[in-house]
């Protein structure tokens, strides 16, 4: 996919959103090790 900026057309990787909470951050980070360091 790629989206236009006014100039050129740039590509685009969309990610859907996800609301982070206590309850659910080690799960929604469980594949990102820097940011399972911050839970610590």
């Amino acid at each position: 996919m790629a989206r236009s900026n006014g100039k050129i057309e740039v590509p685009v990787y969309e990610l859907p959103p996800v609301v982070v909470t206590k309850a659910n951050a080690k799960e929604v980070f469980a594949d990102d090790p820097e940011r399972m360091e911050l839970l610590k």
